[in-house]
């Protein structure tokens, strides 16, 4: 599976390519056929997208679980994934 970022771009997101590490900001996908109940959930750091189209591997390392908080600590760990 791969999805597309049809033509999202960084200088098209507001100051994004200014982010420090201070400020940092995610991209959340949520995947499902009704919207209040998804089944897959995407929690990426903007600073890991470096391509136009995401990949399933890339995509596995950021799955969330739709019925659990994204407490501070778990985002920290996404940051510093590689």
């Amino acid at each position: 599976m791969t999805i597309p970022l049809n033509g999202a771009h960084r200088s098209s997101c507001n100051g994004i390519e200014t982010l420090t590490e201070k400020k940092l900001c995610f991209c959340a996908w949520a995947l499902a056929a009704i919207p209040a109940k998804p089944k897959e959930l995407f929690l990426i750091p903007m600073g890991k997208i470096h391509n136009t189209a995401l990949d399933e591997a890339f995509l596995d390392r950021y799955t969330f679980c739709p019925d659990k908080p994204a407490l501070s600590s778990y985002l920290k760990v996404l940051i510093l994934k590689r």
